[in-house]
């Protein structure tokens, strides 16, 4: 935004390696994911209305709707199966808007860090959203996290999945992996 700070970046910056995600063979820098969220970037891209206040009433009403599904999660090796609500993959912290679904994500060491949230009530959104949007939300029994460098997401039946909020049709096998230092950013020197 501030032209004379870029400037400077792009002449004495230094190269910073960044990680990338691979979900389905599409790239995402930032998070990935299937579930809730997964249903509401459909809707709202479906939608042809845009802001936060249409992503909210998306989410609202598909609420009233919503059953979490049964997934078996494999992380290098190791796997589960788990009743959900939504599963995010995140390569950073954030969703969007400051909302930390993985809080502990950090861009650069070579991991993806996972969310995996239980089915929770209307009762319960208040508190989660609070978590949510101070990144403590590793503080709710509702909530477990997960880092790995390859992912596996097996379920039932095909839907929506998303890569950078950006939903895409997905079938019944997710496959998402780690990308280590496949981006170089400029960044200022200090």
């Amino acid at each position: 935004r501030r032209f004379e700070k870029a400037l400077d970046t792009v002449i004495n910056g230094i190269v910073h390696p960044l990680d990338a995600g691979m979900i389905n063979g599409r790239m995402f820098i930032s998070v990935c994911g299937v579930g809730f969220d997964a249903i509401v970037s459909e809707r709202f891209a479906k939608s042809g209305r845009r802001g936060l206040i249409s992503y909210v009433e998306q989410g609202m009403n598909i609420w009233r709707e919503f059953h979490p599904e049964k997934y078996r999660i494999t992380v290098d090796g190791r796997t589960w199966e788990n009743d959900a609500a939504l599963i995010t993959v995140g390569n950073s912290s954030q969703w969007g808007n400051g909302a930390k679904i993985t809080p502990l994500a950090d861009s650069s060491d070579g991991f993806l860090d996972i969310t995996v949230a239980d089915m929770f009530t209307t009762i319960e959104m208040p508190s989660l959203a609070y978590l949510l949007m101070t990144g403590h939300l590793d503080k709710s029994s509702r909530i477990h996290l997960y880092r790995g460098k390859n992912i596996r997401i097996e379920r039932q039946t095909g839907g929506p999945a998303h890569a950078d909020g950006d939903w895409f049709e997905a079938g019944t096998d997710i496959d998402i992996r780690i990308i280590p230092k496949a981006l170089n950013v400029m960044v200022p020197e200090q």
